[in-house]
């Protein structure tokens, strides 16, 4: 899949891990979590290495939108229904607040950082954009009604939330990584006790495991989740931590690292 980050950026070329190390930490994967541990670790003095099996940001980061938002879908009406009016406000004050580091740590960093205002939009239900309105109102965040939006042409209604952001992402990486302890093209092999030779990952809670126990066919070589057939992109997606396939198996996305079985 062709990423139209990755191809206006250049890759940052750190070198592979060369024989035995010691650390007090080891992140495993250069996407933008991991870059992110390492930047804030290196700021805390914390004795760290983030090792990456291919290149930093070219797996599912290279491939996200590069928004940066409070905004995720029609969300809060039925966060505050279910979780109720305090978790709420404590959900969207971390995503602000993380909006507002993201803006600090761009400052100086050539990623094409612009602020922009972030919709949510139904082209037929006015009432859903309503209720959403209503739940931030009453959590005090200063939303706004939208009749028109930017590129859709008619809408019953949208949620504008103003000041949020997008950016270049992989040029972000590529700023924020300078000065890090990285080692590209490192695979993990395993871990064990105070060692690391193999990648290791957390399964995706109940979903995760609901998959492992599901009987079918075909399975994610990475963990041995089962698939679901994507139909709109025509693609095998593991639901448990993201890979995805071709219809004739080739990988697409990692965390796998490589094509289904036939």
């Amino acid at each position: 899949m062709n990423s139209l980050w990755s191809e206006t950026v250049k890759p940052t070329g750190f070198p592979p891990l060369k024989g035995d190390t010691k650390t007090e930490v080891l992140i495993i994967g250069g996407g933008m979590a991991g870059i992110l541990c390492a930047y804030f670790l290196q700021k805390a003095g914390v004795d760290y290495i983030l090792t990456e099996a291919n290149i930093i940001g070219d797996g599912i980061t290279k491939n996200t939108t590069a928004k940066i938002t409070s905004q995720h879908g029609l969300l809060y009406h039925k966060l505050l229904k279910n979780a109720g009016i305090e978790k709420t406000k404590m959900y969207l004050n971390a995503n602000q607040s993380a909006l507002d580091e993201y803006r600090r740590l761009c400052d100086g960093i050539d990623c094409d950082f612009e602020e922009k205002d972030a919709y949510v939009y139904s082209v037929s239900d006015r009432k859903i954009i309503e209720n959403e309105l209503s739940a931030l109102d009453k959590i005090g965040f200063n939303a706004e009604f939208a009749d028109k939006i930017p590129m859709i042409p008619e809408i019953a209604g949208a949620v504008k939330f103003p000041k949020q952001a997008q950016f270049h992402l992989l040029k972000f990486i590529v700023g924020i990584s300078k000065g890090l302890s990285i080692y590209e093209n490192t695979r993990i092999t395993e871990l064990a006790p105070h060692t690391a030779m193999k990648p290791q990952l957390l399964l995706n809670g109940f979903t995760a495991v609901g998959n492992l126990l599901t009987p079918t066919v075909p399975r994610c070589p990475h963990m041995g989740c089962a698939l679901k057939w994507n139909r709109a992109e025509r693609s095998w997606d593991c639901p448990c931590h993201g890979s995805r396939f071709e219809d004739n198996g080739k990988i697409i996305d990692n965390p796998a690292t490589g094509g289904l079985k036939r």
